[in-house]
């Protein structure tokens, strides 16, 4: 008997040998060339966050430093620090997406199927064509975007293409690479171009996003998804309830004359940073509006607020018309969204009556009966109460938790 526990603790010592030899062999702490395939540029994400990506300054974590990980990494997303912060590196999509992508491309720009064509050439061809308007040349591939310009506007073209070219006629050879950056990130997964038109530094509820090498994009990790949070004690619960609808609110009307409406709302797609804010983590499928451009144009019905139709269906599921939502000033889509995906019985795999609000406390309830508030925000017993009904859901819950 002692000689088989011997033997076996032998074979374990020898097992964890090979295992840490392989785990320091195929490790590696800072980013590569190869991870960034920054040598495709200009079909790429950008090349404004190479220097820290290649110099060291970037370090993976310690899952996303093993080289087996990224094989296993289907979703491309590494975790990582940087200036004493956490990061995460995405490349947006999965390997075969990207893949296709750069044949688009090729297709769109250079009417060629191959994914190395000379894009840059045939680009600066199609410029040329345009008598090197830029905004003329471009408009037609960023309405390729799946959310993103679905709703077209001059004013909504310009806030993206500022970021990319410092004129709009006449791009010098480094502008004509940013627009490819443009054109590839637009076609691939939009984020880094909402992020950098509604930055997090002007309150809005997104990643600050630090730039991109290649085709690896930077922004800051917001920590723990939103739904680690769903047993959290309820007046935690109610506070990061407060903060998504006061988020809905500015999504669906901000200051600047923009509505932001996210066809993808559910909890994946939120997370909760070390300082307790809620952040719109996936932001890839956000239509926006231009409102001061609808307000000129005034088309059949402008001014009359559109509303969601509640859908029974046992999954997150949320139908919605681009068409409804660009013709329309207001519209309570993000205020269905927050309530049917995440404080009903849809919001998860389990979820009671409330989702995230699941048992409110019994005085609570019959003091501000929040349950029928979500409820009605869902399914409105009135037409054209949502947004009224979410308005007093707000309040209702600003003076709870000020009284806790």
């Amino acid at each position: 008997m002692l000689r088989k526990i011997i033997c076996i603790i032998k074979r374990l010592k020898l097992f964890l040998l090979v295992t840490l030899f392989f785990l320091i062999a195929f490790k590696f702490t800072i980013v590569n060339h190869q991870l960034t395939d920054v040598e495709l540029c200009p079909v790429c994400y950008g090349e404004d966050f190479c220097r820290p990506l290649l110099n060291g300054s970037v370090v993976l974590n310690t899952l996303s430093s093993l080289m087996i990980f990224q094989f296993a990494n289907v979703k491309n997303v590494y975790f990582a620090h940087y200036n004493n912060k956490s990061i995460v590196l995405k490349k947006l999509g999965h390997d075969f997406e990207i893949y296709q992508a750069r044949k688009e491309i090729c297709r769109i720009i250079s009417n060629s199927t191959s994914d190395n064509c000379n894009v840059k050439k045939s680009f600066k061809k199609l410029l040329a064509s345009h008598e090197f308007d830029v905004l003329e040349a471009i408009r037609p591939l960023l309405m390729l975007s799946s959310d993103l310009f679905r709703c077209p506007s001059q004013r909504l073209y310009k806030s993206i293409l500022k970021h990319y070219v410092d004129k709009l006629t006449l791009p010098d050879d480094k502008s004509v690479n940013n627009l490819l950056h443009l054109i590839t990130t637009n076609i691939v997964n939009p984020e880094p171009l909402l992020m950098q038109m509604f930055p997090s530094s002007n309150g809005w509820a997104f990643p600050k996003y630090y730039g991109s090498c290649g085709w690896l994009a930077a922004m800051s990790d917001e920590g723990m998804p939103l739904l680690h949070f769903v047993n959290m004690p309820w007046y935690h619960r109610a506070n990061l309830t407060l903060q998504i609808l006061m988020m809905a609110v500015k999504l669906s009307n901000s200051s600047d004359g923009w509505s932001l409406y996210w066809t993808d709302i559910k909890m994946d797609n939120l997370a909760v940073n070390s300082k307790g804010q809620v952040k719109i983590v996936d932001v890839e499928n956000i239509i926006v509006v231009d409102r001061l451009e609808l307000a000129k144009l005034k088309p059949p019905g402008w001014n009359q607020p559109a509303e969601s139709v509640y859908d029974e269906c046992d999954s997150d599921c949320i139908s919605f018309s681009d068409k409804q939502l660009c013709l329309h000033l207001d519209a309570d889509h993000n205020y269905y969204g927050v309530c049917r995906s995440l404080l009903s019985k849809y919001a998860y795999s389990g979820a009671t009556t409330y989702g995230l609000l699941h048992h409110i406390p019994w005085n609570i309830e019959q003091k501000w009966f929040l349950g029928d508030l979500i409820k009605e925000c869902m399914q409105p017993s009135i037409k054209g109460q949502r947004q009224i009904v979410t308005d007093k859901l707000i309040r209702s819950l600003q003076k709870i938790i000020s009284r806790a």
